[in-house]
């Protein structure tokens, strides 16, 4: 089936997806409404990606397969006038959204235990929305406040090393041990110097003590 083009002027509800969406890429997905939607839904389980919208009392809704497997389910309720996902994965979710009021956001399948921060851009600028825990179960829930058109990205923290109380680049983590081993060999060998050199000048000290004792005259060879 052939990509859908609507005209300019088209007022209808349509949901229609096409072939090769991927977790980065989902321009094949067309979401059009004939007014503000109350509730738009992906869910997305194993290679096969299901898109709803609810306007009034109607649903539309269209299934395709995708080109990656992954369980990840996301929506938005409230009065939605424009919804366009364009990254959909459990790290990160981008999306261009715009509504007058505040529209509730829940998720299932993001990593459990993570902290995700919620940025807009827009015509005034880009700032940080919110940041929000997921639930060990992997589930996410917050309120976007309404705002005109936007952009919007939802990024995990990334894992902790367990030692910092900050994300590391999952690059550093191979090297992060072995440098933390030899930096506490450098430490071991200078405690075992310092503690030697101390050693040292205590024996010159007493050395040099008895050296002065042993120099002293004998105060009664002239008697």
């Amino acid at each position: 089936m052939g990509r859908i083009r609507l005209s300019p002027t088209f007022q209808g509800t349509v949901v229609d997806l096409g072939s090769g969406i991927r977790s980065t890429d989902l321009s094949a997905v067309v979401l059009q409404t004939s007014g503000p939607a109350t509730r738009i839904a992906y869910a997305w389980s194993g290679r096969t990606l299901n898109v709803s919208a609810t306007v009034g009392a109607a649903v539309a809704f269209a299934t395709a397969s995708t080109e990656e497997s992954q369980t990840l389910q996301d929506a938005w309720t409230g009065s939605v006038d424009r919804l366009q996902v364009t990254s959909l994965s459990a790290g990160k979710l981008t999306f261009e959204l715009q509504s007058a009021s505040d529209v509730a956001f829940e998720g299932t399948g993001f990593t459990p235990d993570t902290s995700y921060t919620l940025t807009r851009s827009g015509s005034d600028g880009s700032s940080q929305v919110l940041t929000v825990q997921s639930a060990p179960s992997g589930a996410l829930a917050f309120t976007i406040p309404g705002a005109g058109p936007s952009t919007y990205e939802l990024a995990g923290a990334g894992p902790s090393s367990g030692l910092f109380p900050f994300p590391l680049p999952s690059q550093a983590t191979p090297f992060l041990f072995p440098l933390i081993a030899i930096a506490l060999l450098g430490a071991s060998y200078l405690v075992v110097r310092w503690t030697r050199r101390q050693s040292g000048d205590g024996d010159r000290d007493e050395l040099e003590g008895n050296g002065w004792e042993g120099d002293d005259p004998d105060s009664n060879a002239d008697q």
